[in-house]
């Protein structure tokens, strides 16, 4: 129907939706990464920036919202096939140039900047042809509180019980998150469903 209005409401809910959710997974994995490996061997400590570069390029693609629908759906189908040809010499490229610098967070650097770099690309093309973006104001507020919670609780003290640590780090960020993502409306969509899930339990 090329509705282009609801196609970008659907693109920015999207957006929102998905930094949210995964901004409070990546964040409840970052903050209490130095307990996880604690409970792995200690061969697996080099693997703690993996985590980081990965999560952190997902994070970003997950925040970019439909991109590939949008742009396979469109007139401009073409440049899905484009984007992705390019993915792969970039990701080729990185990886031939960081692994052998910095092993195998080289891999996971170059990992993160191709999949950057990938969405990057379609965000500007959906842009230039189509006058659209999946960010607004609630983008920023999100990422500034994702942010904030991080600095706040990184610098309180652990206990003698790792489990503990991540379970009361873990609590800690939903407890200060979702009120705060209530009070500003981030997400219409998940707000509605806290509403739903209050009702139900609640009534």
């Amino acid at each position: 129907k090329q509705d282009l209005d609801e196609i970008q409401s659907l693109y920015r809910k999207s957006s929102i939706n998905q930094l949210i959710i995964g901004g409070v997974f990546f964040l409840c994995i970052w903050i209490n990464i130095d307990e996880v490996f604690l409970l792995l061997p200690e061969k697996f400590q080099v693997g703690k920036w993996v985590v980081f570069y990965i999560g952190l390029s997902h994070l970003f693609n997950m925040a970019t919202g439909l991109n590939g629908e949008i742009i396979i759906n469109s007139k401009y189908y073409r440049y899905d096939l484009y984007t992705s040809v390019f993915l792969v010499f970039v990701t080729f490229a990185t990886n031939f140039v960081l692994i052998q610098k910095y092993e195998i967070n080289g891999a996971a650097m170059a990992t993160a900047i191709s999949i950057i770099l990938f969405n990057l690309i379609r965000l500007i093309l959906i842009k230039a042809k189509m006058k659209m973006h999946p960010f607004s104001l609630k983008t920023i507020y999100t990422v500034l509180i994702l942010v904030i919670i991080y600095f706040s609780l990184d610098f309180l003290p652990n206990s003698s019980f790792v489990f503990v640590d991540i379970i009361w780090k873990s609590l800690a960020i939903l407890m200060i998150f979702i009120p705060a993502m209530l009070y500003l409306n981030l997400s219409e969509d998940i707000t509605l469903f806290i509403k739903e899930l209050k009702a139900k339990f609640l009534s």
